[in-house]
């Protein structure tokens, strides 16, 4: 017996692919409609999931692009010597390194915004300073803020001082780039993105 014999209509083909995507668009024309998210005021921290880890001390968390303060990891396209005299490509083992460090939820502590418009804050992953760690497994320079870590890593040969290499501020100089370039803000279809999944993660 045909399913309308007894009253039910058949439903056509791919009819719930449309429904997601008709729900999509409605999605992106409410967002379209929201206003930009403000910068956190003062110390207000953030936390949740990074949406996106952009580079070796550069993430996305809630819509805003997280800038690690006190440290400089190697950028994403750089590399470095090993002890052997060869190479290896240090700027994307940094931003491995660091997707694991912030795997979770973390909770960042914003100290103020740099040149970019991006937030400069202090981070932890279940109490652990985020900076602190990947100094001292040698995949960021610490300068003053990590000093003890940047020392030992360089006592012990680990990560980028194996070898030789390039401090990454030289290397954008070199290369003629910015830190504008190599981890600009979020576009606003990332701020979309980041704004739609914390909607459906709540």
């Amino acid at each position: 017996m045909p399913a309308w014999a007894d009253g039910r209509r058949p439903q056509p083909r791919g009819s719930g692919r449309w429904l997601l995507i008709a729900l999509g668009l409605v999605a992106l024309v409410v967002y379209a409609a929201m206003p930009d998210p403000a910068p956190a005021p003062g110390n207000t921290p953030i936390t949740g999931a990074p949406g996106r880890i952009v580079d070796g001390d550069t993430l996305d968390l809630a819509g805003r692009r997280i800038r690690l303060v006190g440290i400089d990891a190697p950028e994403l396209q750089q590399t470095c010597g090993t002890s052997t005299g060869g190479t290896w490509a240090c700027g994307t083992e940094a931003r491995s390194a660091l997707r694991t460090l912030a795997a979770g939820s973390i909770d960042c502590a914003p100290s103020g915004t740099d040149r970019y418009g991006r937030t400069l804050a202090t981070c932890r992953q279940a109490g652990r300073d985020v900076a602190a760690a990947l100094v001292d497994l040698g995949l960021a320079l610490g300068g003053e803020s990590y000093r003890r870590e940047e020392d030992a890593a360089r006592a012990s040969g680990r990560g980028i001082w194996q070898g030789r290499f390039v401090a990454p501020a030289d290397w954008r100089r070199d290369s003629g780039r910015d830190e504008a370039e190599t981890a600009p803000n979020p576009s606003r279809f990332e701020r979309f993105l980041a704004w739609l999944l914390a909607v459906l993660s709540g």
